[in-house]
């Protein structure tokens, strides 16, 4: 193959993508708005670093490690903790992705890529579900989505006031 027509290939891989994520903005300015809007009308610049952090998560460790780690949710009596400050991101990136947005994002991909009989025990099983019971090609396109759902949110956040005050 001609080396141009490569190129006009690649170009429209591209065009496909950012169509695909110019489409779910609208919805990700309802996610934020849903779970990351303080009283104020603002979002923590947390938020931001939590978004940027997030993709570079799961290409370097792979999607079930990272939901795992930005899914940790542990309790601090009083104010909220990264960690749910990160659950809260999660569920922002489920709504956009699914309409749910009140579901763990890790238990729902993991419903979804599992290739068990009964889905409905993957929840109760989740600590001794062996990785090979995953489809890979469901995961594959798990993460296509909810990576495209992530950049939607960080162009997204853009749009809003970011509140630097601790």
């Amino acid at each position: 193959m001609h080396q141009w027509g490569m190129v006009i290939v690649q170009s429209k891989k591209f065009h496909n993508m950012n169509d695909k994520i110019s489409s779910l903005i609208p919805k990700a300015r309802v996610a934020i708005k849903k779970y990351m809007v303080n009283n104020d009308n603002k979002v923590s610049s947390e938020f931001k670093g939590y978004i940027s952090s997030f993709g570079a998560s799961v290409i370097q460790s792979g999607l079930l490690p990272s939901l795992s780690f930005y899914t940790d949710v542990s309790k601090v009596k009083g104010e909220a903790t990264p960690g749910q400050k990160r659950n809260k991101m999660l569920k922002a990136l489920l709504y956009i992705i699914s309409d749910i947005g009140n579901d763990p994002l890790l238990f729902y991909v993991m419903e979804e890529a599992c290739d068990i009989a009964n889905r409905d025990n993957v929840r109760m099983a989740s600590r001794s579900i062996p990785y090979s019971a995953f489809n890979k090609d469901k995961l594959d396109l798990l993460e296509d989505e909810i990576m495209d759902a992530a950049i939607a949110l960080k162009l997204a956040l853009r749009t809003f006031i970011i509140d630097d005050s601790k």
